[in-house]
């Protein structure tokens, strides 16, 4: 673990990521809560409060971060947010899935669960070659909403 987080390896963004991860986000993903994976037992919400206490104060203590994360949870819907022309794809095994809606929130708020990836496959350009059926049916719908929401209220102006 880096615990210079001045250093030069930190300073393309990773400190600000911890930031966000200790005062608004919260995810953590830790091994102590499961017993169904691989990774052992060790790491707890425990480890990640030194962590944060580290690198920016012995103020952010396991109850600052809690009232943080509900702030931003009452601040922005929780997996309920009020939102809309937003695509939610998740990878099935993307650890980050879990503070994502994985079901349609609302007709213009769906969601994407693409089996067997991880994080941000979708992202890539569709490789009709070596994408599977369900990522390549991920982008494309990923297009298809953005042309769409692009095109939903056009009214062409005409001479």
């Amino acid at each position: 673990l880096e615990t210079d987080f001045y250093a030069e390896s930190l300073q393309a963004g990773h400190r600000q990521r911890l930031f966000l991860q200790c005062t608004e986000e919260g995810f953590f993903p830790t091994t102590s809560e499961s017993e169904d994976q691989p990774f052992g037992n060790m790491i707890g919400p425990d480890f990640f409060v030194q962590v944060c206490q580290r690198a920016f104060g012995e103020w952010l203590t396991e109850d600052v971060i809690l009232k943080q994360l509900r702030s931003t949870n009452v601040r922005f819907g929780g997996l309920q947010p009020a939102i809309e022309r937003v695509h939610f794809t998740n990878g099935g095994v993307d650890p980050y899935r879990v503070g994502s809606p994985l079901e349609d929130l609302n007709p213009k708020a769906p969601a994407t669960l693409i089996p067997d990836t991880f994080v941000s496959p979708d992202l890539d350009s569709i490789d009709y070659e070596n994408d599977s059926d369900e990522l390549i049916a991920a982008k494309e719908r990923t297009r298809t909403l953005i042309d769409t929401w692009i095109f939903e209220d056009y009214e062409p102006i005409r001479a």
